[in-house]
């Protein structure tokens, strides 16, 4: 199995909170609101969306290596992801 492409839909309810904490972790912000990390050979990207007949903000994390990605490169990411919330998940 090879894993090339991957998007992550984050929601967040203090996204400018998060998103400083991305800085804080090393990410580079490359206009505003697009943010870019490299894990290995993967770049990762993370932009923000509203989605259709919403409006309700969230961040959206994608990668694409045509050469695949390792399944460690995918659980950094996530840990990497999963440090960066520090607000209480809510119920919906």
């Amino acid at each position: 199995m090879k894993i090339t492409s991957m998007t992550i839909r984050i929601e967040e309810d203090d996204i400018d909170s998060y998103e400083n904490l991305l800085l804080n972790m090393g990410w580079k912000q490359v206009v505003p609101r697009i943010y870019r990390k490299t894990f290995g050979n993967t770049q990762v990207e993370i932009r923000e969306h509203l989605p259709a007949f919403s409006n309700h903000l969230e961040l959206v994390a994608s990668f694409n290596n045509p050469e695949g990605c390792s399944g460690d490169m995918i659980n950094r990411l996530l840990e990497e992801l999963k440090n960066a919330d520090t607000t209480p998940d809510k119920d919906k």
